[in-house]
């Protein structure tokens, strides 16, 4: 399989990420709303459980090559701890990796990236926060702890915020180690999602 094909099953994980992402937004500044409490959180914690699997989905879908010489199960997979366990004796440096592009040399048709340094959604935070959504979606046992939905309102927007600065610029290492893969969601508008392969330069 040819990277370009690897980097277009990324970009379409991506682009359904970018859509749920949306949707939260809109939950979370009640643009849309179910009208409850309780289900408008259920609802927003469905969304950043997929938009978490999809982070691990997409990341899966770059060492796709590299996961198949060792397992056939590729298309069994969905949760995200377990895609996670996975891909790591594969290719360590799997984790999206956040970045921003800064001119170079005052030439706009040339940028550098530079890594966020913070702020962002990290892996231990993904599987944290995957764990922390999967309890609130199930329901109360009258016998258990409450769930407090008025403080998952609160939690939500950060969780969502370490997202975006996760996703919005970022690069993805392939196992060789000198191929990348660039995306850029253009969160905040209708543009499409952007996706390039590159080699990294010796220089």
């Amino acid at each position: 399989m040819s990277i370009k094909i690897q980097a277009q099953k990324y970009k379409e994980c991506m682009k359904e990420a970018k859509r749920r992402i949306e949707v939260v937004d809109q939950l979370i500044s009640r643009k849309i709303t179910t009208g409850i409490l309780i289900t408008d959180v259920e609802l927003m914690c469905v969304q950043i459980r997929k938009i978490l699997e999809l982070i691990a989905l997409s990341s899966l879908a770059a060492n796709q090559v590299e996961y198949q010489k060792i397992s056939n199960s590729l298309a069994k997979l969905w949760n995200a701890k377990e895609i996670v366990k996975n891909l790591e004796p594969i290719n360590p440096k799997y984790y999206p990796e956040p970045i921003v592009l800064q001119g170079w040399n005052d030439d706009p048709n040339h940028t550098r990236t530079q890594p966020v340094k913070s702020g962002y959604l990290t892996r231990d935070e993904l599987l944290d926060i995957y764990s922390r959504c999967g309890g609130l979606l199930h329901a109360q046992n009258p016998f258990g702890r409450s769930k407090d939905f008025v403080q998952a309102c609160k939690v939500i927007p950060v969780w969502l915020k370490k997202i975006k600065s996760l996703l919005d610029k970022h690069i993805v290492n392939l196992v060789d180690s000198e191929t990348m893969i660039m995306v850029i969601l253009n969160l905040g508008f209708e543009n499409d999602v952007s996706v390039g392969v590159y080699w990294k330069s010796s220089a």
